[in-house]
């Protein structure tokens, strides 16, 4: 959502989001009136796509339930050249596994809410980057945000963020933590950075290696 409020502000108001992967050709399409209103949204289906949300079991979730996105369409590929293994782990009874995680809208569109290992677990928890972001975010004084797991023996995934602050605000991380708490619950995002500003490539990727120095600084 950084990337398409930039593209507003600086190119144009219509945009068009679209998702896909390589196996499969794409998947959704996004319209004008939806691709700001609607946050993460990918866009409905296109024609002749079905996309289920589904759990580690392959069981069905319901709408607005999180869980792993699964597609069926007559584009998905045959297979990876001499990788049989892995072609069965992501092809399964017609379904197409991208390792994305999502959830679907009461109106049928679909919001990406990042890859599968991505997802950290915290005591047993299965915790989104995408919803702490959007929690976070949501803040007045926060500017941009990226959530990722620091690693640990006890809790497996301490769920992480960093964030930059508008105009250099006084807030603090303390404060930051309380309010992502009221909106998430406490079993969610535990650590907070602030930084001047989070290193992105122009299209808006995170810099890891940078990211990384400034949290060891």
């Amino acid at each position: 959502m950084n990337l398409r409020s930039r593209i507003k502000i600086l190119l144009t108001e219509k945009l068009t989001v679209r998702y896909g992967t390589n196996e499969c050709n794409p998947i959704c399409s996004t319209t004008y009136d939806n691709v700001y209103s609607n946050e993460g949204t990918v866009g409905r289906p296109l024609q002749d796509v079905k996309i289920e949300i589904v759990d580690n079991n392959e069981k069905k979730k319901n709408t607005n339930e999180t869980g792993l996105i699964r597609i069926m369409s007559s584009y998905i590929f045959e297979g990876y050249i001499n990788n049989q293994q892995v072609t069965e782990q992501v092809v399964k009874n017609g379904w197409f596994y991208p390792g994305d995680i999502g959830k679907l809208t009461e109106d049928g569109q679909l919001i990406h809410m990042g890859r599968d290992d991505d997802m950290m677990i915290f005591n047993g928890i299965n915790i989104y980057p995408l919803e702490i972001e959007k929690a976070i975010l949501s803040h007045p004084n926060v500017l941009d945000a990226k959530a990722f797991p620091l690693k640990s023996k006890v809790h497996k995934d301490i769920p992480t963020c960093v964030v930059s602050l508008i105009n250099h605000s006084k807030i603090n991380e303390k404060i930051l933590l309380e309010y992502v708490s009221q909106k998430l619950g406490n079993n969610n995002l535990k650590k907070i950075f602030i930084l001047d500003s989070i290193p992105r490539t122009e299209v808006g990727k995170i810099i890891k290696k940078e990211l990384l120095k400034k949290i060891r600084n």
